[in-house]
């Protein structure tokens, strides 16, 4: 089975709203609002005359009664009242525009026949008396938009044909005044049909003292059949949305039995070259593109889209070359058959390379990691998950699988999660909390991490550390049973490759497997709250985040609280060197709609230049902020230069830990790094169990306090 080209699959989650349109569009009503929420602005310099006794529209004068009422549907209901008492009945503004009062023979009509006692009159006395009378109840308020001036004794017909106790207001002569036509025109006139605007003006001033609002030109029958039946549509889809998902990650709809529809995965990929420079520890002349790329590509979508995961994957390259089609057909012919793929090439962005010397603006080349932004925005709608990392990055199906179960956990603990915690968050590092509750901002900021690794190559030539931080190794963990069990990093999720994939080697060991971008110092443990499915207990929290106070941050137990490093404080949340790279990332539709909404002060997507950012941004971007900050881990997961402060979670059960680690394949970083940074992973997965175990005797002494 093929798939459908990139851009042109179809959004499958559930929208409330278009439902809503639609249901709008078949009952033709052209406008009809029903408790909308917008902002409460006076209705300017707009004067109008209010009818006698009989009148009932609101005026300011009702405000308190009206909080009031407010108050009581808190407190009670809809409607305020006990349950058993009678509902009380919906209110109703009920507007009209009307251009002329007599014909003038245009579209049909007769000339000179007196519109208002012929058409508008009757056509608006059926409309009210059909709302207000049994079985329907309302309570109707008028409001006429006229596009002439109502003499005394016409209005006195519209009142008298109206129910008692239904309120008039009237703004006659209503026509606005402008430029019919700006570029002919040079004086002001009534330009007529603005006049079917006016009441945009009304409803946003009577927006607060109405429970529905019916918008209709003169000769529209509308009637209380019309009125009930889109209030009862209305409740229904109200009910519908209350029971929706906030994100459909699967198909519904299908019959009982069938599968569900697999998830659909845009991965996106970036690279500078296809033929290596020799820098970085790299082999000058090598064909990057078939001995590196198409190799870790291949493995990463076939990992993806086979058993057990079944993923539906569409493949995005971005390039920083222009890629010849004979090239082409290599990517093609190694990818699966139905995986869609799609292009950029020749893509680096052109500016100011070093804005303070350049004259003339030439290819950016840290820019190209920037570039995936542009390319996510558009094809947002069409996805559930996206992976954007470098292209020597191995990411594979189980990856996804573990992130989006990571995900669903953390969604789970948040929908269970208070507003408020008593107890607060403490900022200082003797006080921070590590258990208890959090709140559903605090858990809206997490999502699941990565940290990049190499499989050592020859530990003769490239040594790892020989003196680790002060926190010892310890491979004995607790089981929810009481007992405790020997386990050692597992190298299989992240490291073991098919035979002759590329220069990687096979099956590497726990003892085999390198870090070099973070370590216990940089890190800090915290258990979960309890709930969900039980998935997280103790997870760890990677650094970067630098929001201390704010309503999404959260403490952590450090191994230096108990002064493993004497009097030393705890790093920098932004050290390169403990910070973690990812060399790239991977979040759902519904994450990457929360961030840019929530977390991110100058927005996650383009454009990244305006008068907002604050200097933050310059040149679109492209000044300073590098491969790091684009796809390494800086604008997501820092607060530094537009960081977005998302907490990176590491799940620290011993089944779950090696999940989030990914293989840098290049395996160039311990031929150029100072072999002090080398750190195994199985040693920072024993040095990170003892911090727990410190953190759990900690917790111990202070609940029995």
């Amino acid at each position: 089975m093929s798939a459908p080209l990139l851009g042109q699959a179809v959004n499958r989650s559930k929208s409330f709203h278009a439902l809503a349109k639609i249901v709008m569009a078949v009952l033709g009503l052209s406008v009809l609002l029903y408790n909308v929420v917008v902002s409460n602005t006076s209705f300017g310099n707009i004067h109008m005359d209010k009818i006698s006794s009989s009148t009932s529209i609101t005026t300011d004068s009702t405000q308190n009664q009206l909080s009031e009422r407010r108050k009581l549907e808190e407190d009670y209901g809809q409607d305020g009242s006990d349950e058993g008492e009678e509902d009380a009945p919906i209110r109703i503004l009920h507007t009209v525009t009307a251009l002329r009062d007599i014909n003038n023979g245009a579209r049909g009509t007769k000339r000179g026949e007196d519109r208002l006692t012929d058409v508008f009159i009757p056509i608006l006395k059926h409309a009210v008396e059909s709302m207000v009378s049994p079985p329907y109840n309302y309570e109707v308020d008028v409001f006429l938009i006229l596009g002439w001036k109502l003499v005394p004794e016409r209005r006195k017909l519209i009142e008298d044909a109206l129910p008692e106790g239904v309120g008039l207001q009237v703004w006659d002569d209503a026509v606005p005044l402008g430029y019919d036509m700006p570029r002919k025109d040079s004086k002001i006139k009534g330009v007529t049909r603005g006049l079917a605007r006016q009441h945009r003006f009304v409803i946003k001033d009577k927006l607060d003292y109405y429970d529905l609002f019916t918008v209709f030109e003169d000769d529209m029958g509308v009637n209380g059949g019309h009125v009930h039946h889109f209030l009862e549509m209305t409740e229904e889809l109200k009910r519908l949305k209350e029971e929706a998902p906030d994100v459909v990650l699967r198909q519904d709809g299908s019959d009982e039995g069938e599968e569900d529809a697999p998830i659909r995965i845009l991965h996106t990929v970036t690279a500078l070259r296809d033929i290596n420079t020799g820098a970085r520890g790299t082999k000058r002349g090598e064909d990057r593109l078939t001995d590196v790329f198409i190799p870790i590509l291949k493995h990463a979508v076939e990992s993806m889209v086979c058993p057990p995961y079944n993923y539906e994957v569409d493949v995005f390259l971005i390039l920083g070359w222009k890629l010849v089609p004979e090239r082409r057909k290599l990517i093609e012919d190694a990818l699966p058959e139905g995986v869609g793929l799609q292009v950029w090439d020749d893509a680096i962005p052109l500016g100011y390379d070093k804005p303070d010397q350049d004259s003339k603006i030439k290819g950016v080349t840290r820019g190209l990691a920037r570039q995936h932004r542009f390319v996510i925005k558009d094809k947002l709608d069409y996805y559930d998950l996206f992976t954007v990392f470098e292209d020597d990055m191995g990411v594979n199906g189980g990856h996804v699988h573990h992130f989006l179960e990571m995900t669903e956990e953390l969604k789970r603990l948040k929908e269970e999660a208070p507003d408020v915690v008593p107890e607060g968050e403490p900022v200082s590092e003797q006080k921070q909390r590590y258990y208890g509750g959090l709140t559903k901002q605090q858990l809206s900021a997490m999502i699941p991490g990565f940290i990049r690794v190499e499989v050592l190559l020859d530990q003769d030539k490239w040594p790892s550390q020989k003196q680790l931080d002060p926190i010892p190794i310890d491979f004995e963990f607790d089981t929810e049973d009481g007992v405790t069990e020997h386990r050692n990093f597992d190298p299989v999720p992240c490291c073991h490759v098919p035979e002759n994939l590329g220069k990687m080697p096979p099956s590497p060991k726990p003892d085999e497997i390198m870090i070099w971008e973070t370590a216990v110092k940089g890190t800090v443990v915290r258990q979960m709250p309890k709930g969900g499915t039980g998935l997280l207990d103790w997870v760890m929290l990677q650094p970067g985040k630098k929001d201390n106070g704010s309503q999404y941050w959260m403490g952590g137990y450090w191994a230096g609280r108990d002064r493993a490093w004497g009097d030393e404080s705890r790093p920098g949340s932004g050290d390169p060197k403990l910070i973690a790279q990812q060399g790239g990332w991977m979040l759902t539709r519904e994450q990457l709609i929360e961030i840019h909404n929530n977390h991110c002060d100058h927005g996650f997507f383009p454009p990244f230049e305006s008068r907002d950012h604050g200097g933050d941004y310059n040149q679109d971007g492209l000044t300073l902020n590098n491969v790091e900050f684009w796809s390494g881990g800086y604008s997501i997961f820092s607060g530094t230069r537009a960081g977005c402060n998302m907490q990176r979670v590491i799940n620290l059960h011993p089944d779950h830990f090696s999940k989030h680690f990914l293989y840098h394949t290049a395996n160039n970083k311990q031929k150029t790094l100072a072999n002090f940074r080398y750190l195994k992973a199985n040693n920072f997965f024993g040095q990170i169990n003892t911090v727990v175990k410190a953190a759990k005797r900690r917790m111990s002494i202070e609940l029995s306090d």
